[in-house]
């Protein structure tokens, strides 16, 4: 995710693992920030809850609270004890990891045999943690929520979420970055189906969708801030096929979104207005 709204994509993992005989505790938290060349720093200090002793499992991505930068949701399995002892690994792989990784023995050989003999330390129940996400408040964003249309209009071939479709914004200027629209994360998790993109400093950018099955939209002058919620029109202005045609298409999609009420008069002119513009620049 995009964690400053500087226009590109960057890094969240949290660790932790149960592996029955010890848990394993290599990953405290690692936020690796893009440079836009895909080359990773670490942001030490970056998140505020304490990951070093929660075997981290679920972890979903999100603006909670509608600032425009999104926030970090994880939940444990379980989280080791303050009192449960912790052993440093006497190995690195050369990361900036390396000094928090280790591991906690839950298991101890007897010396007979192959008997082994639980600690008899107990472990804490796991916990939910939400670190929210302050970021640069110079840095802008949009927010895209798709709409299929199956179930809605006569022609919509999409499911309501939108999931499966990909979603590229490129803002003036900047370069092109692409979210897919997922069913589920990480385990038992679901990121926000809203497709969040940074811009940087720039004001306004091109949005486009390839929506599942490869149809292709495509939004023009969209500004930061905005909080668009953009509805399947079943017309590919990529495709080969005359412009009559095409324009008949793209009329009636609208029509029908406009007759259910899925959009305004004026979302009407501007979905129009760029789905022309797509097909003639093309």
């Amino acid at each position: 995710f995009d964690a400053e709204n500087d226009g590109d994509f960057d890094y969240l993992g949290l660790g932790g693992f149960d592996l029955s005989a010890f848990i394993d505790e290599t990953n405290p938290g690692a936020l690796l920030i893009n440079d836009g060349h895909a080359h990773f720093s670490a942001l030490l200090g970056a998140l505020e809850a304490d990951h070093t002793r929660r075997n981290d499992h679920g972890l979903a991505i999100g603006d909670l609270d509608g600032n425009g930068f999104e926030d970090i949701v994880s939940v444990s399995i379980i989280n080791r004890p303050v009192s449960f002892p912790f052993i440093p690994h006497s190995f690195g792989y050369g990361g900036y990891l390396d000094p928090f990784a280790g591991w906690a023995p839950v298991w101890e050989p007897t010396g007979e045999g192959d008997l082994w003999r639980w600690n008899q330390v107990p472990m804490e129940n796991g916990t939910l943690a939400i670190e929210m996400n302050q970021g640069d408040p110079n840095n802008r964003w949009i927010d895209v929520d798709l709409v299929g249309t199956v179930g809605l209009t006569d022609h919509g071939a999409v499911n309501r979420d939108g999931i499966g479709a990909v979603v590229r914004f490129t803002p003036e200027g900047g370069q092109t970055a692409s979210q897919p629209i997922l069913g589920g994360s990480s385990i038992a998790s679901q990121d926000s189906l809203t497709a969040h993109f940074g811009l940087g400093r720039a004001r306004k950018g091109t949005l486009e969708i390839v929506w599942p099955g490869g149809v292709k939209n495509r939004l023009y002058e969209v500004r930061a801030g905005e909080r668009l919620r953009v509805p399947e029109i079943p017309c590919d202005y990529s495709a080969p096929q005359n412009a009559g045609r095409y324009g008949a298409c793209v009329r009636g999609a609208l029509k029908d979104l406009l007759r259910v009420g899925a959009i305004s008069r004026a979302e009407r002119d501007r979905l129009l207005a760029s789905a022309l513009r797509a097909f003639e620049e093309r």
